[in-house]
């Protein structure tokens, strides 16, 4: 499914999403492996972590010729990584590695399928910030990945 203009950002959702579910983050704490979950929003109540929030396609298109005729889209989309503190940081380390890792080893598979390339900085990552919730503690980070629409 190649990603279309009139409906960019839930194509690129679609695709982004296809891609993490194939290739989930997991980590092994007191002998047992978690994976992450895939989601479209933060749920404060009966949620179980860790998981990956996808947010909306921030898509802006670039006019390509100074006539207005041609353009390119530039999309970014924001992962959000939630873990519980006391799996410590490397639940959130884990995560942001393996989505870094799953998106250099498919870009072969988002150009063919779905049309998109990643820039040439494509991961901008926030630091990992603790915060509480429900009386829970947990680790979040952000990472930005930066995508272009052949």
């Amino acid at each position: 499914m190649a990603v279309d203009p009139t409906t960019l950002r839930q194509d690129v959702y679609t695709a982004i999403r296809t891609l993490l579910v194939a290739n989930k983050p997991s980590y092994d704490y007191d002998s047992t492996t978690f994976e992450y979950s895939i989601v479209a929003e933060y749920g404060g109540q009966s949620v179980d972590f860790p998981y990956i929030v996808i947010n909306p396609a921030n898509a802006k298109p670039e006019l390509l010729n100074i006539d207005g005729s041609g353009e390119d889209y530039v999309v970014n989309v924001q992962l959000d990584f939630y873990a519980i503190e006391q799996h410590r940081k490397k639940a959130i380390d884990v995560g942001v590695d393996s989505v870094r890792a799953t998106f250099l080893n498919n870009q072969s598979g988002l150009k063919s399928t779905d049309g998109l390339l990643l820039m040439q900085e494509p991961f901008d990552e926030s630091n990992t910030t603790p915060f509480e919730d429900n009386n829970q503690k947990l680790n979040t980070a952000s990472m930005i990945i930066k995508l272009k629409v052949q």
